[in-house]
């Protein structure tokens, strides 16, 4: 089975995806954690021209927490679920256990970009990557920046809130707590 998965979806790439095998497509909203697509089209616009554009299953990822999220793009379409950030607030997650309740803790709107493409929640280390983002718009020097200060594993996996980022996607208010991965699929089928 090939699952495709740009990250910059566009309808172009998925109908030559389809062409050439492709099973199953994920179409990735900017609402996503992680690296973000250069389109800021988000989950519910991308799935709906995917689901139109081909023939093969659709699976919709970028800001899916929870059981409303999953209906709602099956209701466009989506015949499955590509999720991140929601495992990382889970028992068996390799994220530092601060992390994971300072996910479960954090507000949707407490997120910023640190570069074009990098959303974290706005640790005060992350504001400094935000605020010279904002002033300078070179996403690479701040993706440089960032993986120098340690990136992902400092801060992600070893909890030091004061060096690199923490990646979420947009929707981050809709995790409420920690829970184990089977509680979290179960959930996702209420």
């Amino acid at each position: 089975m090939v699952i495709f998965r740009p990250l910059t979806p566009s309808v172009q790439e998925a109908q030559l995806a389809e062409q050439l095998g492709a099973d199953i497509i994920v179409a990735t909203g900017h609402d996503e954690g992680g690296v973000l697509p250069n389109r800021e089209a988000g989950t519910f616009t991308v799935v709906p021209e995917f689901v139109d554009a081909v023939s093969v299953p659709v699976f919709a990822a970028g800001g899916i927490n929870d059981h409303r999220a999953v209906k709602a793009v099956q209701a466009l379409g989506a015949v499955g679920v590509y999720v991140g950030t929601r495992f990382l607030a889970t028992e068996e997650a390799p994220v530092a256990d601060n992390v994971k309740q300072l996910i479960v803790d954090t507000p949707s709107q407490a997120t910023v970009m640190v570069s074009g493409n990098q959303r974290a929640i706005a640790t005060p280390q992350a504001q400094v990557y935000a605020e010279t983002y904002a002033e300078t718009h070179d996403t690479s020097a701040s993706n440089r920046q960032i993986g120098r200060d340690g990136g992902l594993r400092e801060s992600m996996l070893l909890g030091h809130l004061d060096h690199g980022i923490i990646t979420v996607n947009n929707g981050i208010g809709t995790i409420k707590q920690i829970q184990s991965v089977h509680e979290v699929i179960e959930s996702f089928f209420e």
